[in-house]
């Protein structure tokens, strides 16, 4: 999905989705970036199976937003 850049910049988001998990009880969570592309990168594991990656990537007036989640992961 997209997120306009006048509503939230490409870091604000990437730190939004490393609170987020880290609350939802990953603790190994972290954020690279800025990337070459300007790109952020948000991962995590929670030493089970289960890990994520969520990139922000800037795109002109937008962010796009990827979420990869392991087949492995279990939301109640």
């Amino acid at each position: 999905f997209t997120v306009a850049t006048d509503v939230a910049t490409p870091l604000a988001i990437a730190e939004f989705y490393r609170v987020a998990i880290e609350e939802g009880g990953f603790g190994g969570t972290g954020l690279d970036g800025p990337l070459e592309d300007g790109s952020y990168a948000v991962w995590s594991s929670n030493g089970y199976g289960c890990e994520s990656l969520v990139t922000i990537l800037p795109r002109g007036p937008e962010s796009l937003i990827t979420v990869l989640y392991g087949a492995a992961c279990t939301y109640e």
